[in-house]
């Protein structure tokens, strides 16, 4: 019999012409006449040139996608229209497996077994509606020295179903997480996408498991007897990952669901289970017991497992070992399992896994981990903290665990273009998903209605603004009950100052007053959230919307407060709780009380310069810290503060556990207590106290030297002071050809014409410690426009820039800019417009200073 590669592509360079998959084209397979063009179907590579076990290609099909019009195809009969899987599909698995082998075809009910990869999917979903779900069907790859014939690759955030042939009764293959085109191979297991992957016959759950590249390929064999459909569903971090079945195949055997890792002879595993927690984010509770799982390649009878956990904190290793009865899995395998008892402690910290057999060792593996309380929400109606895990609009697979921080609010996004793909067309079964999965882990959720639109409203005009009052009506109504609050419009002065006000100069006005009023409407009791900013002079665009008379119809006002230093520390003219200052002196200017949300803000890590990295210099310890004292400073202002990707970033993929054994042992502090304020314990030195049967409450100082007496919270000793020296006269500057200058004593008065980040003033260079952290200084008052104020080597690269809004009022504020150096290079202070539209710039300067920081 020859193999299905070879009959494929035989039968189809035999039977179909060389541009058989081009445009315009007519095909008639199985008696379906159809013309497909470029975009329904592609074959990566010429099937003519697969002769031999080896060779991969590719069929790509387009998913189920409610939003195609069945009535462009008039050649599919109109009895195929309604079913989930197109026509054009079957078409497209028709050609390379329908048409290869007359063996194949001549299987029938004697059968004892099929290949899955002969089968044409039922259904198939991307929980991206503009992603592709398409298996990939593959041959001749090799896993672990076992080469298989036929693999079928599965995209990360997909549900592909399949039809079980009559009279089977189990499903077995092999289930890996490794791109077998080398894509990571070398590359770091900690910096893997997480992999959740569920197997479901008639939609219940049969086989779960968590991978990343650390995990191992699997066997694997599920019962389905008397079954229908075989679902694989999968959900990452982020996309564009894959998962593979090698040689999975239906099988009539009757078996119990099971699975049993490939090893090679002398080679052990240890697997953490039950899912997920343990096995996903490397997340325990003290002294919960967690089943071990040990693996062996060969036959023995017991394994010893050692398991040796270093905390961070007193770096005191705890040690455990364990005596595993190992009983034969398979043929080549041996299995046992046995309790773990999480170790009393809090805190992320190293675990180092060893597994011996026969004193030999033949497993070792060191992780970072993270032993942290578990908080019940269900008993908490409300604790101020807040998260925002994903803003794709559908979920994620870290979006199922997002009470582990033990937050009470979750923050989602609704999209718009996701929820109405086309005009009056609704459907909400993916926000469905996801608004369920936050409901489901006892949290509240503030969901946002406003960033993009679907391409079919066009640019903002009236028809925009009207589409838009339908969309947020029926998607307010639909969520009746489900959502608390709700997040009018993410960051809408961005939108404005970078498009729209050059086009449609008050449209952002118009959507948010229809968007509040169409919420007020369709859930008299819900309350609205607005109006977040993301550029530069948020100060001038929050004036802006008050000034239009929005503040009396908003409930909650909120901030984006992203930060590159301590929340305590300025950043300009503001620290973080200055800066909530600020805006609270606006809305009282307009006679408001609204309380202020910061909706979103984190310290993002990883390289500079990487998109939206904006702590480049710090690691996630520090990190750790400032998430939780921005949060306590929050608390104490009763502003709740949602933590923006709090378990990573495309630009740092592991797993912030420092940050989330920190945030979860703050919310178990916290959660539940009363009359939370902030102590006035001096400028470095912060204490927040609350009632919770007793007093609980934390203190802490922003550098070291601190001395504090809780008794009475008496400060003993403050840090020592930063010790300044001035910097050259800003009359001295270098001043940039444009702007007017004008001496006001010691200020320098300086009036751009429009710019958005035209130059104005520069710095004689200075010559600085390398790898040191200064602090810039300066009086400033920013009159107009948003100002930009920029630390840079002298023709090299920038340490930091901080971009500072016009002021609330006229005086002058103190602001301050840090930077760490990275070289010998002379640094100099650039000062400049920075403005997301063409628009004046006019501040004033003095007495510029400089220090060393901590």
């Amino acid at each position: 019999m020859h193999d299905l590669a070879s009959l494929a592509a035989a039968v189809f360079c035999s039977a179909a012409p060389q541009n058989a998959n081009g445009p315009g084209s007519t095909h008639n397979l199985r008696g379906v006449r159809y013309a497909p063009s470029q975009e329904d179907l592609v074959f990566s590579v010429d099937l003519c040139s697969c002769r031999a076990l080896g060779c991969v290609w590719t069929s790509s099909f387009k998913e189920h996608d409610s939003n195609r019009d069945p009535d462009n195809f008039p050649d599919i009969p109109q009895k195929n229209r309604s079913r989930r899987i197109t026509t054009n599909r079957v078409v497209v698995w028709a050609f390379w497996l329908g048409t290869a082998s007359m063996s194949l075809a001549q299987w029938g009910e004697a059968q004892t077994s099929r290949a899955v990869a002969e089968i044409p999917p039922r259904s198939v979903r991307a929980l991206n509606p503009k992603g592709s779900a398409s298996p990939r069907v593959m041959a001749g790859l090799s896993v672990r020295g076992r080469i298989g014939k036929i693999a079928i690759q599965i995209p990360c955030g997909s549900e592909v179903s399949y039809p079980i042939p009559k009279g089977t009764r189990s499903l077995s293959g092999v289930l890996l997480y490794r791109d077998p085109l080398s894509t990571h191979q070398g590359s770091d297991p900690k910096e893997i996408n997480r992999v959740q992957v569920r197997f479901l016959v008639d939609g219940k759950l049969a086989f779960e498991r968590g991978l990343d590249q650390s995990t191992l390929p699997q066997k694997f064999t599920v019962a389905v007897p008397a079954a229908k459909v075989f679902t694989i569903s999968t959900q990452g971090e982020i996309p564009g990952e894959n998962i593979y079945l090698l040689d999975p195949e239906f099988s009539q055997e009757s078996t119990t669901t099971s699975s049993a890792f490939l090893l090679n002879a002398g080679e052990g595993f240890v697997n953490f289970t039950p899912l997920p927690y343990q096995a996903l984010l490397h997340v325990f509770y003290p002294g919960e017991d967690v089943v071990v799982e040990a693996d062996y390649g060969g036959s023995a009878n017991q394994a010893e497992i050692t398991l040796q956990y270093t905390p961070d904190q007193n770096h005191q290793t705890i040690s455990s070992t364990l005596a595993v009865a190992l009983q034969r899995g398979s043929a080549e395998t041996a299995r046992g399992t046995a309790l773990w008892k999480i170790p009393m402690q809090r805190g992320p910290g190293m675990l180092r896994v060893e597994e011996r057999v026969a004193q030999k060792l033949v497993y070792d593996r060191e992780l970072r981990i993270a032993i942290i309380p578990q908080v019940n929400l269900a008993d908490i109606s409300d604790n101020g903290f807040g998260v925002h895990l994903s803003s794709e609009g559908y979920a994620f697979a870290q979006d199922s665990y997002a009470s582990l921080w033990g937050a009470k609010w979750g923050r989602v996004f609704l999209r718009w273009p996701v929820i109405e793909p086309r005009a009056g067309y609704f459907d909400f079964s993916r926000a469905d998903e996801l608004v369920d999965i936050y409901r489901a882990q006892n949290m509240r959720v503030l969901a946002v209605l406003g960033e993009d639109s679907p391409a079919w409203v066009g640019a903002p005009r009236p028809s925009y603004v009207a589409a838009w009052k339908e969309y947020v009506r029926a998607t307010v109504a639909h969520f009746r009950g489900r959502v608390d609050h709700w997040d009018v419009f993410n960051e809408v002065d961005v939108k404005y100052y970078s498009n729209w006000s050059r086009t449609a100069p008050d449209v952002d006005l118009a959507i948010l007053r229809v968007g509040i009023a169409a919420i007020h409407e369709s859930d008299p009791s819900s309350k609205t959230v607005c109006c977040s900013t993301g550029g530069t002079d948020w100060i001038g665009y929050y004036r802006r919307l008050f000034a239009a008379g929005l503040l009396p119809s908003i409930d909650v006002v909120s901030v984006h407060p992203y930060r590159s230093v301590a929340p305590e520390v300025k950043q300009g003219p503001y620290s973080y709780l200055s800066e909530l200052a600020a805006i609270r002196t606006l809305i009282a200017a307009q006679g408001g009380g609204n309380p202020i949300w910061s909706t979103e803000a984190n310290w993002i890590l990883g390289p500079r310069g990487a998109p939206s990295v904006n702590a480049p210099d710090i690691d996630e310890h520090s990190q750790a810290e400032w998430v939780v004292r921005v949060n306590l400073l929050s608390f104490a202002w009763a502003s709740p503060y949602f933590l923006h990707m709090p378990f990573f970033h495309s630009s740092h993929p592991q797993i912030h556990l420092d940050a989330l054994a920190a945030y979860a042992q703050m919310a178990s502090w916290f959660s539940g207590s009363s009359d939370q304020r902030l102590l006035a314990l001096g400028p470095d030195v912060f204490a927040v106290v609350a009632n919770k049967a007793g007093q609980v409450g934390a203190v802490w100082a922003t550098k070291p030297g601190a001395v504090v007496n809780l008794t009475g919270s008496k400060v003993i000793s403050q840090p020592p002071p930063m010790e300044w020296r001035s910097l050259p006269a800003i009359a001295t500057w270098t001043r940039f050809p444009g702007p007017t200058y004008r001496l006001e004593g010691a200020n320098l008065h300086v009036t751009s014409s429009p710019t958005q980040w035209g130059g104005q003033l520069i710095s004689p260079p200075q010559r600085l410690e390398v790898r040191s952290c200064y602090v810039i200084g300066f009086d400033l008052n920013v009159l107009r426009g948003a100002l930009g104020v920029n630390a840079q080597e002298k023709g090299g690269q920038s340490l930091n820039v901080v971009r500072i809004s016009s002021f609330p009022n006229p005086q002058l504020h103190r602001a301050e800019m840090r930077f760490k150096t990275e070289s010998d290079k002379p640094v100099q202070i650039i000062i400049s417009g920075a403005n997301l539209a063409f628009s004046v710039t006019e501040f004033r300067v003095s007495n510029v200073g400089i220090a060393r920081c901590d």
